[in-house]
């Protein structure tokens, strides 16, 4: 039953429908919230801010609508009148403001990574497919890593931690992929086209991996180096059984082959050069499921009593068998605890007809043992079926599979009963539920021990993706992001896409000023309402620049450096001057106003128009308030709007084919949609207008990704559980 869906993965047969809700997003996170309830701004920055679901987010926008279509009808927008500006030398350093004394920070010279728990990766029948996915035990944080209409399975660990190698399952073919241990840079190691490519297990020194395939007809165990090259057969013709195991030191394997359909299955070895094959238990048994002790100088793996599964002990020559387990019942699937000195392994002994139970009666539970049979003990002990233990790379606790969140009898709903996983001490206490889908999970194994993760940085596994070159900038975004206790400012370079972002301070919604010297960005004052601030590039001379009892919001540094549009309290667009420090109201009315962004020759500025819904209208006006015109009436209203370098589009988050990035031509009448894959914003051009940044919840999580300005090439920039928003390249 549970233990087929191992089976029909080889043959790409998992294709049972089924519904879930995705692990780890419960539904789609917001980028905001609503703020439009204008009488409470410190909460509409919570709101918006702190990403609530969007179910969530919708019911309140319909909330929001219904209370504001009682009012009476809008009236036109409030304009100022002109403004003259006299030209301006942007200082090279802004004076320091006297309205609160300048605050102090000390940036990381690395950025200050996140701190990453113990990661569990495991496998789950979403939408009728085997996807991977990986939970962190300590933060309750789940993200599923491969999506789509096709089989993901055998996932194996690289031993840093940093990669998962797994097989993909496509119709007829099958191939060996890798990818970063978060999902990022997936890509096919295999060189073969229209193969069948089974079960990768990477070296313990992460040099080769070992897989079984057929090239056509021709089956064998193969070999390959970690990147892929000089794939090749070190057996002949061998039709295998089950997954292979290294040997600790690299240098050999050991599996279940079967060289025709007469012979039962036995275990073999071999070295990983191909030679000194060997055949390591008589033909005449049926032996399966080898695996190494650590030490390497034992075997544990499955026999056969004559009818029952049961656990035998081998020396790694073949010499000295030895069956640790015995009736009533059958026992199998061992598992080496990390210092050798336990096995678990699975049970049904405590079924009611443990002899001769039919799947689905037999009350499998986890059992371990001494390494010398001894003191053998139920761990799981639950009426219902418990199986695949796996170990923890500290040897502390151990994952297993159960049903016994499942309400109906396995023997009715067989692959697709919910089978969910659990993690408990290794003496069998403090069971703890590790996932909650509705369709079966299972296949754990434990992330390899690793002293310290920066999150934000990418494994270091080798990049496929180009490296983007952009005319006239210097290959670098920032952003802001947000975790449980902070925002901060981060700059990556796309030059060197393995580095780490650094922190640069604490604040958001942050942007250059046209040398690049210099950011403006929003934080909360002394009185914790939000203002803006301007800093040095390295995060430096930090000082305040608004004050204001409504709250400042979404600057915009104008190209020509003479100012720094924003809104205040989301009632009006107003412009800072950089020199002179003082404030002019550019448009304000019965809307609500946001997020204003600067045409390229500093004389208009784009933003956004609403009255409290999520739809809102994608406006131009004068930089002195004349001319407001409409440019497109479906935007969304938590992502900023862009200009092109040369002045003739604007890019912005719109409301087609649910949240996407749009660009639209200044006088056309309709958008060019660019993405087209869950939820996206938060677009900004690169300096040569080659290329957008924006960011995608598409990976469960918000991510900063770039884009070719035609929308193809989308490559993903951040890696982490932060969420992270509004990308800006710098000048």
């Amino acid at each position: 039953m549970r233990r087929d869906l191992q089976v029909r993965e080889l043959v790409g047969e998992m294709k049972t429908p089924s519904q879930i809700t995705n692990p780890g997003s419960s539904a789609q996170s917001c980028y905001a919230a609503i703020s439009r309830l204008g009488e409470f701004p410190k909460m509409i920055y919570f709101f918006r801010k702190f990403h609530y679901f969007k179910w969530q987010c919708l019911f309140i926008a319909i909330l929001a609508s219904v209370l504001v279509s009682c009012e009476s009808t809008p009236e036109s927008p409030t304009v100022n009148p002109a403004i003259t500006y006299e030209p301006i030398k942007l200082p090279s350093q802004i004076p320091t403001s006297t309205k609160v004394p300048t605050a102090t920070y000390t940036p990381s010279p690395t950025g200050t990574p996140v701190k990453v728990g113990a990661i569990l990766l495991y496998q789950s029948l979403i939408g009728g497919y085997s996807h991977l996915v990986i939970s962190d035990l300590d933060y309750g944080t789940q993200i599923q890593l491969t999506d789509g209409e096709i089989d993901h399975a055998w996932p194996s660990w690289t031993p840093d931690g940093h990669s998962i190698v797994y097989q993909q399952i496509a119709g007829t073919t099958s191939e060996i992929r890798i990818m970063n241990w978060d999902g990022s840079s997936d890509r096919k190691l295999s060189r073969e086209a229209n193969a069948l490519e089974y079960i990768p297990v990477v070296s313990p020194d992460g040099t080769k991996i070992a897989f079984f395939a057929s090239y056509p007809g021709h089956w064998a165990l193969f070999i390959m180096n970690s990147d892929g090259s000089n794939s090749h057969p070190i057996t002949d013709n061998t039709v295998f059984e089950s997954i292979a195991s290294w040997s600790p030191d690299s240098s050999s394997l050991v599996f279940t082959p079967w060289h025709n359909t007469v012979t039962p299955p036995f275990i073999a070895g071999v070295d990983s050069d191909g030679r000194n094959y060997r055949e390591l238990t008589d033909r005449e048994e049926a032996d399966s499921d080898p695996v190494y002790s650590p030490n390497g100088e034992l075997i544990a793996f499955t026999c056969s009593d004559g009818f029952l599964p049961q656990i035998c002990l081998m020396n790694k020559d073949g010499s000295g068998r030895l069956q640790l387990t015995s009736r009533p019942g059958g026992n199998d699937s061992p598992s080496w605890s990390p210092d050798g000195s336990q096995i678990a392994f699975v049970s049904w002994r405590d079924s009611d007809k443990h002899n001769d139970c039919q799947d689905g009666d037999c009350n499998f539970e986890v059992y371990v043992m001494n390494s010398d049979g001894s003191d053998q003990t139920n761990l799981s002990n639950d009426q219902a079926e418990d199986w695949y233990p796996s170990w923890s790379s500290d040897g502390k606790q151990i994952a297993f599979v159960s049903l016994r969140d499942e309400q109906r009898h396995p023997s009715t709903c067989g692959d697709a009963c919910n089978s969910e996983i659990y993690v408990m001490n290794r003496d069998g206490s403090e069971v703890k539920r590790v996932t909650e889908n509705k369709v079966p999970d299972w296949n754990p194994l434990w992330r390899p021990p690793i002293p310290e993760v920066p999150v934000l940085a990418l494994p270091t596994a080798t990049q496929e993706l180009p490296l983007v070159e952009i005319g006239g900038g210097r290959n670098q975004l920032m952003y802001w992001a947000q975790s449980n206790t902070s925002t901060d400012i981060y700059v990556t370079d796309l030059g060197g896409m393995s580095e780490t972002p650094i922190i640069i301070g604490e604040g958001q919604s942050a942007d250059w000023s046209p040398d690049g010297k210099q950011i403006v960005f929003v934080d909360f004052g002394p009185d914790g309402i939000s203002e803006l601030f301007i800093m040095n590039s390295d995060g430096s001379d930090r000082i305040q620049i608004t004050q204001s009892e409504l709250g400042s919001w979404d600057p915009a540094w104008s190209p020509d450096g003479k100012s720094i549009a924003f809104s205040r309290g989301h009632n009006g667009i107003y412009i800072y001057d950089v020199r002179g420090e003082a404030e002019y109201l550019v448009v304000e009315g019965d809307e609500d106003y946001y997020y204003p962004a600067w045409s390229p020759d500093s004389k208009q500025i784009a933003f956004l128009s609403n009255r409290g819904q999520l739809i809102s209208t994608l406006m131009t006006i004068n930089r002195d308030g004349s001319n407001p015109r409409v440019i497109s009436g479906s935007a969304d209203w938590s992502s900023p709007p862009a200009w092109s370098p040369d002045g003739s589009w604007i890019a912005y988050s719109c409301f087609e084919e649910d949240w996407q990035v749009c660009k639209i031509k200044l006088g056309a009448y309709s958008p060019v949609i660019l993405t087209h894959k869950d939820t996206n914003g938060g677009p900004s051009w690169s300096p040569d207008g080659e290329w957008l940044s924006f960011i995608s919840y598409r990976d469960d999580n918000w991510e900063v990704y770039i884009m070719r300005a035609d929308g193809t090439d989308q490559q993903r920039i951040t890696s982490d559980w932060l969420q992270n928003f509004e990308p800006v390249w710098r000048p």
